[in-house]
């Protein structure tokens, strides 16, 4: 079933609901990519089976969050560039999280990740700047970081 659709000038993502497994609470889902210019070609999958958090789409670039493992609580940051078929993905920190794009470049994007922690007092927010670029060796790099208390 299909869960969502997000597109950028040249791409259409899909995001597929799969049946659960039998006994199973863990809802599972999957993100396909189509170029517009080859349709008649089956979709990409970037991310299969995985509890997706959110995706979004800017330009030639994908960025998924997904759970790591059902044992987990930690979220994986998958970065795609679409037009090239190449991912780089990292655990950034703990959950709760959001993500955005700030920007996006021919060879690297930059998102900005926020999470926060609330035990006993004020809550604490996190922001950190991104820099991630697939095709190298190094492919994410903190650009900045900022703490505040809300």
């Amino acid at each position: 079933m299909i869960a969502g659709r997000k597109q950028s000038d040249g791409f259409a993502v899909i995001r597929t609901d799969n049946a659960k497994e039998a006994g199973s609470d863990t809802h599972l889902s999957s993100i396909y990519a189509w170029h517009f210019n080859a349709p008649h070609l089956p979709p990409r999958p970037i991310v299969v089976n995985q509890t997706i958090y959110g995706y979004d789409v800017r330009n030639d670039w994908l960025l998924v969050h997904y759970k790591l493992s059902n044992n987990s609580r930690q979220v994986v940051t998958l970065v795609h560039d679409l037009a090239k078929n190449i991912s780089c993905s990292d655990v950034l920190g703990p959950p709760p999280v959001h993500y955005c794009f700030q920007r996006s470049e021919a060879d690297s994007v930059s998102i900005i990740r926020t999470d926060y922690a609330r035990d006993a007092g004020p809550v604490l927010v996190n922001y950190q700047l991104w820099k991630i670029a697939p095709q190298y060796s190094t492919p994410f790099v903190a650009q900045a970081q900022i703490y505040r208390m809300g």
